[in-house]
């Protein structure tokens, strides 16, 4: 009975590590493109309210941290 808890366990802890590399290959992604196109070039000038690539990518950012910071809280309560 010990093998099989701990084996489960270790499966969630893969999924825990894989969502983590997935949050910051996702960041990663968008701070390469926020160098690449550049901080204050405009996207779509013609929208109401016209977004610079830097203030995409900060909006991006911290919709990104909040699945991290659980992932990091789960992982390090074991």
């Amino acid at each position: 009975m010990g093998k099989r808890k701990s084996k489960v366990t270790m499966n969630k802890k893969q999924i825990l590590i894989s969502l983590y590399s997935v949050g910051i290959l996702g960041i990663a992604i968008i701070l390469i493109r926020m160098l690449i196109c550049g901080m204050n070039t405009v996207m779509n000038p013609d929208a109401m309210l016209p977004f610079t690539y830097g203030d995409q990518a900060n909006f991006f950012l911290s919709i990104l941290a909040v699945p991290i910071c659980i992932v990091s809280f789960l992982l390090f309560k074991q």
